[in-house]
C-alpha cells in the first residue's frame, strides 16, 4: 500500500486493467485509437505549457508502442513513463497538496 501511496503501481494484472478503465474514462486512451496526447495535455498541462506536456506524452507512446501487447500492458508502460516525467510529478505534488487540504478539513 506505501507504494500506491507514492504512486508507484505494481505491474499486476488487477493494476493493469484499473489504470486502462480509468484512461478510457478520462477519454485518453481508446482500446481501438490508442493514447489522444492531446487529450492529455489538456487535462493534464497543470502549470506547464500544453504543448510541452503534448510532447511528453507523445514521446512516451513513441518509448512504448503498443506492438502486440495487450492494452493494459501498453497502458501501464505508458502511465508509469508519464508519471516519471515532469507532468507525473507535477501531478504527484498536486494530489498529495490535496490529500493534505481535505485531511486537514476532516
Amino acid at each position: 500500500m506505501n507504494h500506491m501511496k507514492s504512486f508507484d503501481f505494481p505491474n499486476e494484472e488487477a493494476v493493469r486493467k484499473y489504470l486502462m478503465c480509468t484512461s478510457v474514462k478520462m477519454d485518453i486512451f481508446c482500446t481501438h485509437q490508442g493514447w489522444h496526447p492531446d487529450r492529455i495535455a489538456k487535462q493534464f498541462k497543470m502549470d506547464m505549457e500544453e504543448s510541452d506536456v503534448k510532447k511528453l506524452a507523445d514521446d512516451c507512446v513513441a518509448k512504448y508502442p503498443k506492438a502486440d501487447k495487450e492494452n493494459d500492458v501498453h497502458v501501464y508502460e505508458v502511465h508509469k513513463c508519464l508519471m516519471d516525467s515532469e507532468v507525473g510529478q507535477k501531478v504527484k505534488t498536486y494530489i498529495k497538496k490535496r490529500q493534505e487540504q481535505l485531511s486537514k478539513q476532516a
